[in-house]
């Protein structure tokens, strides 16, 4: 028997690290977590998977006693870092990238408003005198990571300012999703928390003004600010991007990164491989046992969360675009043409994560719950198909390989 060569092995591993270094990899993660979740909710498994899920582990800190779900502990605790990752995007791009100017920024961010705004007067309209009208932000979500893994995919055949606009876009899609779990869904404000929570952020900014370097003082106090907003009733996903806001981009020294920068490339593989797999994995879940697919899915919350992700991100997008440009406020990117904004609108149609994330924190119902994840998966999967195809027909390959050199 011929013996195996262990160098043979060596393309083969050689090929999985490239695939995880790729932009994909993260949304094949985040797609093969949601199919575990659903394969668990609705097989012999559902009731141990459920039973897990709402487990209730309490952490201690002297005086402080705090009992969540383990659901809740995912959404509370590591949502946070995830958002705190999104938060030092932010700062990056309005500190040297995309949001450094108002020309620069003005077709992504009209682009992001106008795909916010009409996804979410589509839920209402569907929704209006109903139950589920308070989920009208679900449809307001794009999800990053799976919105530029599928964009990835097609690198070679779209121009180098698609990337740069749509990633700017889901930034600033990221922000109004900031702004809307903290001014609609918070749980019961409590004054106390709230200003120990600002004493804290206070201190941050002090240490910023003095220039210093080091993560360590950020990090001691930003778990002093999440614990703060966790008995607040303000989302602790509120406090990741406070955090990240404080934290300098420039460094004081030539040879080494700034203190954001460090800290965003040490959490990016954290988030990308273990955070929002784990977040699919425990949220992703629908059970079909109770009612049949299609009874939830002709429900209003699912039909408005569909219609909302799926038309209204890409004809609110598209449209405040082409009112930006005409007006004169912006202009398209290099290589970029309509053809272009029509498929990434398309592509910002992919909820995932982040409306899922948005409908955790507006239904207390669990049926109100899985019935929007119905709208939510179906539509996003749709979208990250007809955004691909668009693209790919739209453009030649090898068009747009000049324009990236």
């Amino acid at each position: 028997m011929k013996r195996k060569d262990p160098q043979q092995s060596v393309p083969i591993l050689q090929n999985f690290q490239v695939f995880l270094r790729s932009d994909y990899a993260n949304g094949t993660l985040l797609l093969l977590a949601t199919l575990v979740a659903i394969s668990m909710a609705n097989g012999p498994l559902s009731e141990a998977y459920h039973s897990l899920l709402e487990y209730n582990p309490t952490l201690r800190v002297g005086p402080l006693e705090i009992t969540e779900t383990a659901r809740e502990w995912i959404n509370k605790t590591l949502m946070a870092v995830f958002f705190l990752t999104v938060g030092l995007e932010i700062k990056r791009e309005l500190v040297q990238g995309s949001l450094s100017s108002v020309r620069k920024a003005a077709l992504p961010v009209a682009g992001a408003i106008g795909g916010m705004l009409v996804p979410a007067l589509i839920f209402v309209l569907i929704n209006w005198n109903q139950p589920g009208i308070v989920g009208w932000a679900i449809p307001m979500a794009t999800d990053p990571a799976f919105a530029i893994a599928v964009l990835s995919i097609l690198r070679n055949r779209i121009p180098t300012g698609l990337r740069a606009f749509l990633v700017t876009l889901a930034v600033v899609d990221d922000i109004g999703a900031t702004i809307v779990i903290a001014l609609v869904y918070p749980d019961g404000f409590l004054p106390f928390p709230i200003l120990v929570g600002l004493a804290v952020v206070i201190l941050l900014l002090l240490i910023n003004k003095a220039g210093v370097q080091s993560l360590l003082p950020y990090l001691f106090l930003g778990i002093f600010l999440w614990m703060a907003f966790i008995e607040s009733g303000i989302h602790t996903s509120v406090a990741g991007v406070i955090l990240a806001l404080t934290i300098p981009v420039n460094s004081a020294y030539k040879d080494r990164a700034g203190p954001a920068t460090r800290l965003e490339n040490g959490l990016v593989p954290w988030v990308n491989y273990f955070i929002l797999p784990l977040f699919a994995l425990a949220n992703a879940g629908i059970s079909f046992r109770e009612s049949s697919l299609s009874a939830m899915f002709r429900t209003p919350v699912a039909i408005g969360v569909f219609l909302g992700l799926l038309l209204g991100k890409p004809m609110g997008i598209v449209a405040a675009c082409v009112a930006a440009v005409y007006l004169g406020a912006a202009h398209l990117p290099a290589g970029v043409r309509w053809k272009h904004l029509i498929g990434a609108g398309f592509l910002g149609g992919i909820g995932f994560t982040t409306s899922i994330f948005l409908a955790n924190l507006a239904f207390v119902e669990n049926v109100l719950f899985d019935h929007s994840k119905i709208g939510i998966l179906s539509a996003s999967m749709i979208a990250a198909v007809l955004g691909w195809v668009l693209l790919k027909i739209s453009t030649k390959q090898g068009e747009h390989k000049t324009s990236r050199a």
